[in-house]
């Protein structure tokens, strides 16, 4: 038997405020769970504060907590006005820095940074260690947002990124994608661009694959970019190929997005043999030698 994969997320969890209640939200909270559900050994480095309300989701599944201690958990509400999204963020917790990391004296397997609120800053990426396979999504860095606590997209130097294995992005995380894609793809290692219905691309080792995405029908699309990392990462750190890990990435996400929340870990079960027909019947690469990059 394989010895269990250490695995970290960093990267808030926080409160999803729908109508008068909330949520539980932040890409690590679900990548931590997901993790832990595929058979990692799992940690989480996050920052929120004694208001936080869903630490039991963690504990109850073993997942160890390293805590920033903060004032206040950070808060986001999305509305939307004539079909377009409208994400406020009130109060915020704190950084997470390469000395928060440090100070957990652990080294893991896997290591997937995950910032929603800019809150992961750059020069912890420098402390994740070369035998550290790594992967970031990088939405947090993504976002700014004004007095009114009113979120918008930000600009951020890609070569911050360039020590990553891995950047995992959605086509609606940067504007004008097409325009930028040149320099972020020379610029990080790996690029794998999701692009909901449409699929994804795996850039790496100066090969453009296009992964078609596998039919399903769409119930909640909540969640299927985070599985769809996770799933990926792990499976690349069981495996060291590119083209297994995007079917299995792909074939995930189409049973996360079957179901609602987290319920469709209990159907995890279902990916292998979504996989036969994806490899059978969806795969068209040009080639199809598995890729390494570590």
């Amino acid at each position: 038997m394989l010895p269990k994969i250490k695995y970290l997320a960093i990267g808030h969890c926080c409160h999803d405020k729908v109508g008068d209640s909330f949520i539980l939200g932040g890409t690590s909270s679900y990548a931590s769970m997901l993790a832990k559900h595929l058979g990692a050994n799992t940690s989480l480095l996050t920052s929120v504060g004694d208001d936080f309300l869903f630490r039991n989701e963690f504990e109850s599944r073993d997942i160890e907590i390293h805590n920033v201690k903060a004032a206040e958990t950070t808060v986001f509400e999305n509305k939307y006005v004539e079909g377009q999204r409208a994400q406020t963020i009130s109060g915020r917790a704190e950084a997470i820095t390469a000395h928060d990391f440090e100070s957990i004296g652990k080294a893991f397997d896997v290591v997937q940074v995950s910032p929603i609120a800019d809150e992961v800053e750059f020069d912890l990426l420098s402390r994740l260690g070369e035998n550290t396979l790594t992967l970031a999504t990088p939405q947090g860095w993504l976002r700014q947002w004004d007095g009114e606590g009113k979120v918008s997209y930000k600009e951020i130097d890609w070569s911050r990124l360039a020590e990553v294995d891995f950047v995992i992005i959605s086509e609606e995380d940067v504007p004008d994608l097409s325009q930028h894609l040149s320099n972020i793809k020379n610029t990080v290692k790996g690029l794998i661009v999701t692009k909901g219905e449409k699929g994804s691309v795996m850039y790496a080792n100066k090969v453009e694959a296009h992964f078609p995405a596998y039919p399903t029908k769409m119930v909640d699309p909540t969640g299927a970019g985070d599985t769809f990392a996770t799933g990926f990462i792990m499976r690349y750190a069981q495996t060291q190929e590119v083209v297994a890990s995007m079917i299995f990435a792909n074939c995930l996400a189409s049973i996360c997005i079957e179901h609602q929340g987290t319920k469709f870990f209990e159907h995890i079960v279902e990916v292998e043999q979504r996989m036969e027909f994806y490899k059978k019947n969806l795969l068209d690469l040009n080639s199809s030698a598995p890729m390494r990059v570590k």
